[in-house]
């Protein structure tokens, strides 16, 4: 009994040091990114941003939806990138989903363009969904059409809180 109890601390050791012989596997395309500080993650193009039909118009100034944005993404996203000169921010969105029984984590990247419209600014949110198209493993399996809902759902999450924050913003000015 003494014996097999040594063998079980040793196993346990060897896997928590990570000398584990299971070969690990990336759990998503952004995992090179995350491990080289983002290098070489790059926004979508505003041509290709702007097909994207997750998008909504704002009659406020440019200057307002821009902040708006900015404040809700920094309660809840890595942005990546961010531009206002150029009118794009690039974020992920690291969220948990339930699964059958099972959660998983799940990094969502957007890239947002804000255009300047006659009345207003027009805000475009584009689902870097290609980021996993190129991986078979996840395209393949019955649930990604779920996380494709996913995104959806995320980006216009995003439309939504922007309008909130302008809507506070109005109402209650000492909130801005």
């Amino acid at each position: 009994m003494a014996r097999l109890n040594k063998l079980v601390i040793i196993l346990v050791l060897f896997l928590l040091s990570g000398c584990s012989t299971v070969p690990f596997r990336n759990p998503s395309p952004l995992y090179p990114y995350f491990e080289n500080s983002l290098s070489g993650f790059r926004p979508g193009e505003k041509p290709e941003i702007k097909k994207s039909n997750l998008r909504r118009h704002y009659a406020y100034s440019y200057d307002e939806v821009w902040m708006s944005a900015v404040k809700v993404l920094q309660q809840y996203a890595l942005i990546t990138q961010i531009s206002k000169n150029d009118g794009v921010i690039t974020y992920i969105d690291i969220d948990g989903i339930l699964l059958g029984k099972r959660i998983y984590y799940w990094e969502f990247p957007f890239s947002v363009y804000f255009e300047k419209v006659e009345d207003g600014i027009m805000v475009y949110v584009y689902p870097m969904e290609k980021a996993f198209s190129s991986d078979n493993t996840i395209t393949s399996r019955k649930w990604w059409g779920d996380v494709r809902k996913g995104f959806q759902q995320k980006g216009e999450e995003l439309l939504d809180r922007i309008h909130a924050q302008l809507d506070f913003g109005q109402r209650w000015p000492w909130l801005k």
